[in-house]
């Protein structure tokens, strides 16, 4: 049931993401196609009326059709063009949150490591920091040295969050992880 909530709300990001987008350009794309729908329905009537009149011969009314119909090229680059810049806000947006999330401490001093044993002691994780909903809560895992160990459970149960966090890809929001004895936030990221 936990992970179809998950799969649930994932289906729902992406629908917000989607309509938000088609929001941006609904109105340029409806512009766009309007005109050129309408493009040569009021090109051909005004050239056959200017050609009865006598202003325009045969070949300049053909001309004007097929210039109609050449700017329809361009008019559609430009939609593309207007739904990549969407794009490309979107993109920018989702680096600013990147480049602005808080960076992780880190220390020159070379720590001494005995073994290599993977301690976790009361490790709580949310990804919005202290203010975030918690998704790991006083975790207590020892993963010896030289030992096998699987992470097994169902989609959206930390498993990937415990390995990220070993890793040191975030800080924990509370707790410890220790490598052989030693604090991660306390051993050099280089």
């Amino acid at each position: 049931e936990r992970s179809y909530q998950k799969f649930a709300q994932a289906v729902a990001s992406f629908r917000d993401f989607t309509m938000g987008w088609f929001r941006c350009t609904w109105a340029s794309m409806n512009l766009c196609l309007s005109i050129l729908s309408t493009t040569l329905l009021g090109t051909l009537p005004a050239g056959v009326a200017l050609y009865q009149a006598g202003i325009l011969d045969p070949a300049q009314v053909t001309l004007c059709l097929m210039l109609a119909l050449g700017i329809v090229s361009p008019l559609m680059s430009a939609t593309a063009f207007i739904n990549s810049m969407k794009s490309m806000q979107f993109a920018v947006k989702d680096t600013r949150e990147l480049l602005n999330l808080p960076q992780l401490t880190q220390t020159e001093q070379n720590a001494r490591l005995e073994g290599s044993d993977i301690q976790m002691r009361d490790v709580s994780f949310s990804y919005g920091g202290t203010e975030g909903k918690e998704v790991l809560r006083h975790l207590d895992l020892t993963i010896p040295q030289g030992k096998f160990t699987a992470l097994v459970g169902p989609s959206g149960g930390g498993k990937s969050t415990i390995a990220r966090l070993t890793a040191r890809f975030w800080d924990v929001t509370g707790g410890s992880i220790t490598l052989g004895g030693q604090d991660i936030r306390k051993i050099p990221l280089k």
